[in-house]
């Protein structure tokens, strides 16, 4: 395609999608919108906006592709036609596209006072090293209500996707009964943009030379993996998944995603949901069953009504990747990396 011509169709495309009135988020040189070949119920649509392909379609649910000049009247917008632009659409809109695509849904930043954590040492049984290498510091945060900084430190960590600073986090330095052990961003970050460690999981990813990544639910149990050599993210919790999260790794080059939720209930019904979810967009999709591997204390209970609860009771807990047997991850290891 003519680069100047391609230039012209992608800035009407960019203009077209500012005053589409239906949800759409930008990742990169695509935008993720609902499909209008089927019913659609979140975004399955990718919408190329490479200078290479502009407008070129792909659903990732019912698996239709299509060009801009299919696709736009399905969308109430304007073909392109293979002619330039209309004049009515050259200031005004562009103007609009561009504010939109420059846009981004930011979380909320508080304000914090930072100091290096110790090297060397443990927290929770890792290496403070490794929180250092992911930008791991100690902080303490500003209290409005109070006009004071808190007394309670905590470890401040930054989540990034393709070096952009999408949330944080803070974990306590022990763990605490009654007490949260991770507190996020305050904003939506998490349900869209909640991976942790993205950009170091696949950087560690391409240099096994995989296209494996592990889903994990929370940040020790991703940093445990982490620690072992193994590329993995955490959701967020088991309410955090969505197609969303799913497509940043689709685009990041991930081609196999092994789920390996907690080994109870939640842990169950997470791994089903993200499993449907991911089935249509990876090549391969693998649910690793933390609650029916050998040892699993989860197993005792199974015949209960509400085996999780049952487990609580009598003063047992079900396996999570951040505490289950280390064979379980050197089995992981050789057989995926």
């Amino acid at each position: 395609m003519d680069a100047v011509f391609a230039v012209k169709k992608l800035d009407f495309i960019k203009a077209q999608l500012a005053t589409y009135g239906g949800e759409k988020k930008e990742y990169g040189e695509r935008v993720m919108i609902r499909c209008p070949f089927h019913n659609d119920g979140t975004p399955s649509g990718s919408l190329s906006l490479s200078q290479t392909w502009p407008g070129s379609f792909r659903c990732y649910a019912c698996g239709t592709k299509a060009s801009w000049d299919e696709l736009a009247p399905k969308l109430q917008l304007q073909p392109f036609k293979r002619g330039e632009p209309k004049e009515e659409y050259a200031v005004d809109l562009v103007a609009a596209a561009t504010q939109y695509f420059e846009a981004r849904e930011n979380f909320r930043r508080d304000k914090f006072k930072f100091s290096p954590i110790p090297k060397n040492k443990k927290w929770r049984g890792l290496s403070t090293n490794l929180l250092i290498e992911l930008g791991g510091q100690l902080c303490v945060k500003w209290s409005e209500g109070y006009q004071r900084w808190s007394s309670t430190k905590f470890i401040h960590l930054p989540v990034s996707i393709n070096d952009e600073q999408v949330g944080f986090f803070r974990a306590r330095m022990k763990k605490e009964k009654d007490q949260p052990s991770y507190l996020n961003a305050a904003g939506k970050w998490s349900r869209t943009h909640g991976l942790f460690p993205f950009d170091y999981s696949i950087q560690m990813m391409k240099a096994l030379n995989s296209k494996s990544v592990v889903l994990v639910e929370g940040q020790r149990d991703a940093l445990r993996l982490v620690a072992n050599g193994i590329p993995a993210m955490c959701i967020f919790g088991t309410q955090s998944i969505s197609t969303k999260k799913l497509q940043h790794l689709e685009l990041a080059g991930v081609k196999r995603l092994v789920i390996l939720m907690d080994g109870d209930e939640a842990g169950i019904n997470a791994s089903l949901k993200i499993e449907e979810l991911a089935n249509p967009m990876f090549d391969d999709v693998r649910v690793l069953k933390l609650w029916n591997m050998k040892g699993s204390p989860y197993r005792e209970f199974s015949e209960y009504e509400d085996p999780t609860k049952a487990a609580k009771e009598a003063g047992v807990d079900p396996w999570d990747p951040g505490d289950c047997p280390q064979r379980i991850l050197d089995r992981i290891k050789a057989q995926y990396f």
